[in-house]
């Protein structure tokens, strides 16, 4: 125990000094004796997890679809959508995790974090009943997947930052104005 008291208090410095951060990487100690309380076990969301086993990149195509679908009601297009997160989005994105992955270039990284969102979008709006679901989709058709799936959501190191959903929520309201809400913060 000692030695990992030791560990905690010589950390090196947080890499973003300012106090923007708001999504970080769980403590080693932590994660050590409980591993998988803290790994996603169906879907990443953001940059910790993102292609990290193939237990997760099954999820992919599900990602893709809820993107497709969310965008198809709204009347966007993916490209035009990612071309609104400009270079000072992406950079607050970035700053708001405790590593900025600056190993991942910036399309990439504004493809994950569209896809990722509009997939967390379009699942919560299934969930909330805002949108219908098909009887085939087995993110709800299988009640387990959809548990494991709220769960992975919840984890410290699976998010994206709130203001980032707004965001995308705000760009990807039905044309028909059936959201009820004008914020995703809100919609919650």
């Amino acid at each position: 125990m000692a030695h990992q008291e030791i560990e905690l208090y010589h950390r090196p410095p947080l890499p973003n000094t300012r106090c923007e951060c708001s999504i970080f990487n769980v403590s080693s100690v932590l994660e050590n004796d409980h591993r998988m309380s803290y790994k996603p076990q169906l879907v990443s969301i953001g940059a910790y997890h993102h292609g990290r086993g193939d237990h997760l990149k099954m999820m992919e195509e599900h990602k893709q679809r809820y993107l497709r679908n969310l965008l198809r009601r709204a009347g966007v297009t993916e490209a035009s959508l990612r071309g609104q997160v400009d270079v000072l989005k992406e950079k607050e994105i970035r700053d708001r995790y405790w590593c900025p992955f600056n190993n991942i270039n910036r399309d990439d990284f504004v493809k994950m974090v569209v896809v990722d969102g509009c997939f967390v979008i379009e699942f919560f709006k299934i969930h909330g009943g805002v949108v219908k679901y098909s009887a085939d989709d087995p993110l709800f058709s299988i009640l387990s997947i959809k548990y494991l799936l709220l769960r992975d959501l919840m984890l410290a190191e699976n998010q994206l930052p709130l203001n980032f959903l707004d965001f995308l929520y705000d760009k990807t309201k039905a044309r028909e104005g059936s959201e009820a809400s004008s914020s995703f913060v809100n919609w919650f």
